[in-house]
């Protein structure tokens, strides 16, 4: 698989937006509830990279952690940290 690829719940709301390069997650991953954006992540070669940063229902971030090659670098527990703002 490659390229683009949306996936859409029962209800005909978007749940997930994805790119592929050689069949593993590569590039932005966006998941949405009920049609606003919920987490916005990075993949290079099928791994987590970079900030994922999780939002509430009036997109205001709620949280947010750091990875590489997969792992979280937000503490050793590897949870998401959540914004003060």
């Amino acid at each position: 698989m490659n390229g683009p690829t949306s996936i859409f719940g029962p209800d005909g709301w978007i749940v997930q937006k994805m790119n592929y390069r050689d069949g593993l997650p590569n590039g932005e991953m966006l998941t949405y509830r009920n049609g606003n954006v919920e987490t916005r992540s990075s993949y290079m070669n099928g791994n987590l990279e970079g900030e994922f940063i999780t939002y509430n229902e009036t997109a205001a971030v709620i949280g947010k952690a750091q990875y590489s090659k997969g792992s979280s670098r937000a503490n050793p527990c590897g949870s998401i940290r959540k914004d003060k703002s």
